[in-house]
């Protein structure tokens, strides 16, 4: 059991670094180049789940391509790991009313057996919703 601990932990910040990578760009002050939003795109294909999600977050914190990152993020709800499911709920919540898509698939999220998963869909469905108004 410590042993699954310290590898989760390890995942976790591999991924926060790999997350500080991506968005170098935004926190030094400057909007990503037309290069910069094609290689984040096709890091949205990536095989693993961790580039995936910073990929993803990298596209929604820049602004541009919320359609794309919506779409990989809907994607990693799908993942086996309930950390990326829940971060990737998280984001989509950050992302707000542009995150529209993701209410199916966060609605269903709820029904989950995982607790945590079934919190992170709840606010981010709270956030996503918060905004869009009837009519």
């Amino acid at each position: 059991m410590h042993h699954r601990r310290r590898l989760t932990r390890l995942w976790m910040a591999c991924l926060f670094c790999l997350s500080l990578l991506t968005s170098a760009p935004v926190s030094s002050g400057q909007q990503p180049t037309d290069a910069d939003v094609l290689a984040l795109v096709e890091r949205l294909k990536d095989r693993d789940a961790g580039v995936r999600f910073a990929a993803a977050s990298r596209l929604v914190s820049s602004g541009v391509e919320t359609k794309a990152a919506v779409s990989a993020l809907l994607e990693l709800l799908k993942d086996e790991d309930v950390n990326i499911r829940g971060q990737a709920m998280q984001t989509l919540g950050n992302i707000g009313p542009g995150a529209k898509a993701a209410i199916p698939a966060l609605a269903e999220a709820l029904r989950g057996e995982n607790y945590l998963v079934r919190y992170s869909a709840l606010n981010a469905l709270g956030s996503i919703g918060r905004e869009i108004r009837p009519g």
